[in-house]
């Protein structure tokens, strides 16, 4: 039986660290009940500490892969992230126009720097990202460092933020979304998150806790793409974003710790309960299995006379004599003494004479040659019934 899910789409760089870019998109999307798909922009070599890298593909590449996502896939919304330079801002605008009517809703995420310091976008493409590609926007989530450039305002205090953000709704999109995650100031609270999303002469505040993690890389990048994957399941605006905001603080609280620098967000949080019982009976296979190592494995070593180096058999003792229970009853005892009485272990004797009936030949000590049954038994080692059978047999 199949099923389907809204169909999202990422346009943006590469984290090789995988805590970003549409690594981070990818998995916010099927967290959040949308199938990801991507267009890749960029590669950048980073990992938790630094970007020390970044290259661009080719921006027919870029158009290449727009056309064939279209082509066949229903896109229920998309998110851009980063778009480096002024060519490939412009490829993804004029795309975008040429959808028309038909365009599914737009989430841009105008990535700038990233949180070591290293340039995302190239200044002389911030121009282009305000005329051609604000414009198109459903919602526009810029954190206060982008806002600062985009709106050329400097958010100190809360009344700056809302200028900032009036001002940015003014080039062109729907809503404006600006993250308050590194927001400091007057009017501002220094222990709650608190983002406010301005769409048609209002504001709405969407606050949280502020966490103290070193585990936020990606943060931007999984926000975005939370409010598309909610966009695409047909919520509005205000809507997408609370879902998407509460969706972020989980994934922040439950945040990992990997590598050494700013750690990612866990993105699948939610999934810990059903992970724990799944390794709670694997753990229990794994405890049998330990246990079971202990004698089965020693078994199998006696079987097939196969000895580790470090386990060497116990040293056996001089003239320890062999087991018995190897022959019948009868010939254990005639290999034990010969007519001498001394032993002879190894070595079967011949056996006794027959007697005529009624006659006992004489032996040292005034003994039978020939023991009776009830000294056979009393001689043979213990065996089971199985055993007992056969040895009775062979005595007969």
């Amino acid at each position: 039986m199949t099923s389907t899910l809204p169909q999202c789409l990422t346009i943006a760089g590469s984290d090789s660290g995988g805590g970003a870019g549409i690594q981070a998109d990818l998995k916010t999307f099927q967290a959040n009940g949308a199938f990801g798909m991507s267009v890749l922009t960029s590669i950048t070599a980073q990992n938790t500490r630094r970007v020390t890298r970044a290259y661009d593909l080719p921006e027919d590449l870029i158009l290449a892969q727009l056309q064939a996502v279209f082509d066949d896939f229903a896109v229920a919304s998309v998110k851009t992230g980063m778009l480096s330079s002024k060519g490939i801002v412009s490829t993804v605008s004029a795309f975008w126009r040429s959808l028309g009517p038909a365009a599914p809703p737009l989430v841009v995420d105008p990535v700038m720097i990233s949180k070591s310091g290293y340039p995302l976008l190239q200044l002389d493409a911030v121009a282009r990202v305000r005329k051609e590609l604000l414009p198109l926007a459903t919602v526009v989530t810029p954190n206060s460092h982008e806002a600062e450039l985009l709106s050329g305002v400097s958010l100190a205090s809360r009344e700056e933020v809302e200028v900032a953000g009036w001002k940015i709704l003014a080039l062109g999109p729907k809503a404006v979304l600006l993250k308050g995650g590194h927001l400091e100031g007057k009017g501002l609270d220094p222990l709650r998150a608190t983002d406010y999303l301005f769409t048609d002469g209002k504001v709405q505040e969407f606050s949280s806790p502020r966490v103290e993690t070193t585990s936020t890389h990606g943060t931007g990048c999984t926000y975005s793409a939370a409010v598309a994957a909610w966009l695409g399941r047909g919520y509005a605006v205000p809507e997408a974003v609370a879902r998407a905001k509460r969706y972020l603080d989980g994934a922040i609280v439950h945040g990992l710790d990997i590598g050494h620098g700013q750690g990612p967000t866990h993105h699948f949080f939610f999934m810990t309960d059903w992970m724990e019982a799944v390794e709670g009976t694997a753990a229990n296979r794994r405890t049998a299995r330990r246990t079971a190592a202990h004698v089965v494995p020693q078994r199998a070593k006696i079987a097939t006379g196969k000895q580790h180096a470090a386990e060497k058999p116990p040293a056996k003792r001089s003239g320890a004599k062999k087991p018995a229970a190897k022959m019948p009853a009868t010939r254990q005892l005639a290999a034990k003494k010969s007519a001498t009485g001394k032993a002879t272990t190894g070595k079967i004797a011949p056996k006794p004479a027959r007697i005529a009936p009624g006659s006992k030949p004489a032996q040292p000590g005034g003994k039978s040659a020939v023991p009776s049954k009830r000294a056979a038994t009393s001689r043979a080692p213990s065996a089971t019934p199985v055993q007992a059978t056969r040895k009775t047999r062979f005595s007969r």
